[in-house]
């Protein structure tokens, strides 16, 4: 039988108080916890929140801030703009001046070096004197020479600072650098009274040039086409661009432009033009001789082309007319291309006078025949330049009907013009008419019938007749017969010898015509560009002496330099002009000058208040 153990007790610590106390310390902690975070609450809650408008207030202060910083960064954008195109545009300009002024430098320092030589000379001659009085002449003959080259010399040397103090500015043409410019080289044709001449190479045009049919071709165009061959060649002219022609159109230049524009019919939609005042000194790049070879040949193969092409087909180009160089450097119609009559018909007016290009023409009172006479005019001459007469063909003939008496003398109506102009051997002058002292002069085969005058002789008729194109005054023709124009009707338009739109340097197909009001008054002895109400510009005021033939092309300047000043129209298209004419008192025969002139030039006219 086991016995049963016991067990002994031991003693031990109780951790029942130390828990008891940590739970109890933690939940108080917990509680303290609770309670001041409630009451952070409580204080958060009681915090004052700003007002609206203080909220409103600080939002537009902090927007006008904002707007401020905008201004002035815009302000400083733009003004780091100016400054920089400024700066760009002051070191080229140095930069130009700098070499200028190293030229200068190095030429008065030669100057200066050679006049020290001089002096040193003429001081060792003045020293070697002394010793060798045999030569003593010899030397002081010497020493003088020396002396009067070194003054010389310092005259030469304040003569060239002189002309750089005084020396008038140059000018070049550059590419416009803005949104719509271009980086293509330009072809500069500069358009003179006498000539065509490509710049800087100096290689010229001639009226001659002009003569021949403007077709394909042509000297102008095949020159064109020749220097752009050459420079693509070289690739002078860039990757991306060819050249293009810039017509540098001088005053007395207008009718070589025109017919420059004529002769460049493949450049139509390439091309631009400048109106340059004859004081205005240009500066062209460095001439390239190697062009100028390319060219002069080039133009001798074009004018061998066009003898050859005339030669061909006689025929057409006689009918169409042609020019023929004069011995005065200018050049004049051939065969037909003026057209006579309206010098002694009804109301006719002739016009003699003969430009670049230009004919003699008249408007037909009566009936005019097509053997009229013509002028031989300078190149330049233009409207109302003043030639030579030549002797129409044998069978001149206008008829009109006219009354008067006469010294022996009768006529129909007509205009003078700047050059008399003879009638052929058959022209008739049968009729009345009251004696004008700016007549012209009649046929030899021409009877007289009026009515008797002051030294007159009786008679009477019905039908007069010439065909001059205007004239000097009247002259007797042999056998008593001679007629004299009376000044009743309107010169011939300018579109005739021109071509219709020569008024409109920038139409072309394809192009929109942008109309815009150009205000002109017009008096007997002058005519105005007015500015309109919102133009500051001051009137431009031209003088009339004559007829308004001869001042047409000045005045037809300034308005093409009024359409430059507004600027592009739109793309695609080009400013044209309607004249709003306010005709002053005396005017009105002035006006109807300047819309039979500027008849189908593409400048409208239209009277004010119509």
């Amino acid at each position: 039988m086991r016995r049963k153990a016991v067990r002994k007790e031991t003693a031990g610590v109780s951790l029942f108080p130390f828990l008891a106390v940590l739970i109890c310390t933690m939940g108080a902690l917990i509680v303290l916890l609770v309670l001041v975070v409630q009451q952070a609450r409580v204080q958060a809650s009681t915090v004052e929140a700003p007002a609206p408008e203080e909220i409103a207030e600080q939002q537009s202060d902090e927007a006008e801030r904002l707007r401020k910083l905008k201004e002035a960064r815009a302000d400083h954008e733009w003004r780091r703009e100016v400054l920089t195109g400024v700066r760009e545009e002051r070191a080229a300009e140095l930069v130009n001046k700098r070499n200028e002024l190293s030229y200068l430098e190095q030429n008065i320092r030669d100057l200066e070096a050679k006049w020290q030589l001089l002096k040193t000379q003429a001081e060792e001659l003045e020293r070697l004197s002394d010793a060798k009085n045999a030569d003593q002449a010899g030397l002081q003959q010497r020493l003088a020479a020396m002396q009067a080259e070194a003054e010389r010399s310092k005259r030469d040397l304040d003569a060239a600072r002189e002309t750089l103090a005084n020396r008038p500015p140059a000018f070049a043409i550059i590419p416009y650098a803005g949104p719509n410019g271009t980086k293509r080289r330009p072809i500069y044709l500069e358009c003179t009274s006498d000539a065509v001449i490509f710049q800087p190479e100096g290689v010229r045009l001639e009226a001659k040039d002009f003569a021949g049919p403007l077709t394909p071709g042509n000297p102008l165009d095949a020159a064109l086409r020749a220097t752009r061959e050459y420079w693509s060649r070289l690739a002078v002219a860039g990757q991306d661009a060819s050249p293009y022609p810039l017509l540098v159109v001088r005053p007395d230049g207008v009718m070589a432009y025109s017919k420059a524009r004529t002769a460049m019919q493949g450049w139509d939609d390439e091309f631009g033009y400048e109106l340059v005042d004859d004081d205005t000194n240009l500066t062209f790049p460095p001439a390239d001789p190697g062009l100028a070879e390319i060219l002069n040949k080039a133009i001798v193969d074009a004018r061998q082309r066009q003898q050859a092409l005339i030669a061909a087909m006689p025929r057409e180009y006689k009918s169409r007319g042609g020019l023929v160089a004069t011995s005065s450097g200018g050049f004049a119609p051939v065969g037909g291309f003026s057209r006579g009559g309206g010098a002694n018909g009804f109301g006719g007016d002739g016009d003699a006078s003969s430009g670049f290009g230009g004919r003699s023409r008249g408007v037909p009172g009566g009936r005019g025949g097509a053997g009229g006479d013509t002028t031989i005019g300078d190149f330049d001459s233009g409207p109302g330049g003043t030639g030579q007469s030549r002797r129409g063909g044998a069978s001149d003939r206008s008829t009109g009907d006219g009354t008067g008496t006469g010294s022996g003398s009768q006529s129909g109506s007509g205009t003078s013009g700047n050059s008399a102009n003879r009638g052929g051997p058959s022209a008739n002058n049968n009729g009345s008419g009251n004696p004008n002292p700016n007549g012209t002069r009649g046929g030899n085969a021409g009877s007289q019938n009026g009515t008797p005058g002051a030294g007159g002789q009786p008679g009477g008729g019905s039908a007069g007749s010439s065909g001059a194109a205007g004239g000097r005054p009247g002259m007797g023709g042999p056998g008593g017969a001679s007629s004299s124009g009376n000044g009743s009707g309107n010169p011939a338009a300018l579109a005739d010898t021109r071509g219709e739109n020569w008024g409109l340097p920038n139409a072309a197909p394809g192009l929109t015509a942008v109309t815009r009001p150009l205000n002109v008054t017009v008096l007997p002895d002058r005519i105005a560009l007015m500015p309109g109400p919102a133009e500051r510009w001051r009137p431009i005021v031209m003088p009339i002496n004559g007829p308004l033939h001869d001042s047409i092309d000045p005045f037809v300047t300034e308005v093409w330099k009024q359409i430059k000043n507004w600027g592009i129209a739109v793309p695609g298209g080009y400013w044209k002009p309607v004249l709003t004419v306010d005709v002053g008192p005396g005017g009105e025969a002035r006006y109807a000058e300047l819309r039979a002139l500027l008849e189908n030039s593409g400048l409208d006219v239209q009277r004010k208040g119509n």
